[in-house]
């Protein structure tokens, strides 16, 4: 396993006994890095961002994003698999949301799969 965010500290924040106070430790910044960024191109790979960006607390996040690198992990994927199912009716299998980790990559199987796909979304929380 490897970190996908490195929070570099002056000092580790200690309780009043020694002990590191993991409470006190800052939040990883989880903004996208990339420069490069790509929005939604269409409704498929809008609907999916939105549902993206919201399991994962971002504000924005483009088409090329890493789920993973973005902050996300097995239990937040379940979500977004869950989310699709409900919101726009589309069924990708968990293990093709880990192998494309990305919306373009989801949208393009989608496509693949079922050409005529023209999502209505309905967004629940």
């Amino acid at each position: 396993m490897v970190p996908t965010v490195f929070v570099f500290l002056d000092a580790m924040p200690l309780t009043p006994k020694g002990k590191v106070d993991r409470r006190a430790l800052p939040r990883p910044d989880r903004k996208p890095r990339n420069a490069d960024f790509v929005g939604p191109r269409d409704a498929l790979e809008a609907v999916l961002a939105t549902i993206w960006m919201d399991v994962l607390g971002l504000e924005r996040g483009g088409v090329h994003g890493d789920f993973f690198e973005l902050g996300g992990h097995s239990l937040l994927a379940l979500k977004v698999a869950s989310r699709n199912r409900k919101s726009v009716e589309i069924d990708v299998p968990l293990a093709k949301l880990f192998d494309l980790s990305t919306i373009a990559g989801v949208a393009n199987e989608v496509r693949r799969e079922a050409p005529v796909v023209a999502p209505s979304p309905r967004i629940h929380g």
